[in-house]
């Protein structure tokens, strides 16, 4: 491609959660404010018992392709500049041929920067399966 070799890596770091309580989670109903950590419901967020604050949160809105998408710095910094990127929409992860074309289009629109997407699968962990 125009970007070079496409490298495809598997961390075998430890996961931030048990592949089993990310099975659990993607299963659970979305029903509380916000939906999840990691939807836009969040940001200023003040947070509550059981819940995190995230009243420092601020998410920077792009497109990428015809979706709004948030660009965040994450609040479990493993490097410098740790960021997430994520759907406006709550909806589930999925790994497919558009996550691809996104993450390309991201190293477009931040040509300084290295994109790359967990894993949709429960025994990878680190994942928020419920949203995308």
């Amino acid at each position: 491609t125009k970007y070079g070799e496409l490298e495809i890596t598997i961390n075998l770091s430890k996961p931030e959660k048990d592949p089993k309580t990310i099975a659990a989670e993607k299963l659970v109903k979305a029903t509380n404010y916000p939906k999840c950590l990691l939807c836009m419901e969040n940001e200023g967020y003040q947070g509550r018992i059981n819940y995190p604050a995230r009243s420092n949160h601020r998410i920077i809105r792009l497109k990428l392709g015809d979706e709004v998408w948030g660009f965040q710095y994450s609040p479990y910094s493993y490097f410098n500049e740790h960021a997430i990127f994520l759907n406006s929409q709550h909806v589930p992860m999925a790994i497919t041929s558009k996550t691809f074309e996104q993450l390309l289009e991201i190293v477009d629109i931040l040509p300084g920067y290295f994109a790359g997407s967990n894993s949709d699968l429960p025994i990878s962990g680190g994942s928020i399966l419920s949203h995308n």
